[in-house]
């Protein structure tokens, strides 16, 4: 696998919020070489709150130790890989508003590297309806009846 190329930086650059994304994007798995445009990515980063940019980070970091568990490419993502990784995570109890922030978290970093978004693809989307779905039905069935002593409820 080739790896992520990040022009003229040799390390992390300490920042006040403490994680540095174009760094965070460098650790993934690519399937090819990518160069990352550090003035975009640094320029979303000054954009956004430290909170995102943790939860982006750790959402990247998750779906890149489960595509390298699973044999996968995390960069460019297909949308089966990104499917199968909603579909895991949804089976290991992860609800549909996780799951949707999973989804963003991965096409936000495909758009940051200016690589096409499987997250927008139609097997995606559909993936995800069905999870939630299932989820829905899920909750339904270990909702807690209320029971009063003579019928009444």
């Amino acid at each position: 696998m080739a790896e992520v190329i990040l022009p003229a930086v040799i390390g992390p650059r300490a920042t006040a919020e403490g994680k540095d994304l174009a760094w965070e994007i460098t650790k993934l798995q690519a399937g090819a070489t990518i160069t990352v445009n550090s003035e975009l990515v640094a320029a979303y980063q000054a954009a956004s709150s430290p909170h995102s940019i943790r939860a982006l980070s750790s959402d990247i970091e998750a779906f890149d130790l489960w595509c390298r568990r699973a044999g996968r490419t995390t960069l460019p993502a297909t949308a089966e890989t990104v499917g199968d990784y909603l579909d895991a995570r949804a089976e290991n109890g992860s609800k549909p508003a996780s799951l949707a922030r999973y989804k963003a978290s991965i096409g936000k970093v495909h758009q940051l590297l200016e690589l096409k978004d499987p997250t927008q693809a139609q097997l995606v989307k559909l993936r995800l309806s069905t999870a939630e779905q299932k989820s829905a039905i899920r909750r339904r069935k270990t909702r807690p009846r209320c029971y009063m002593p003579g019928g009444v409820a």
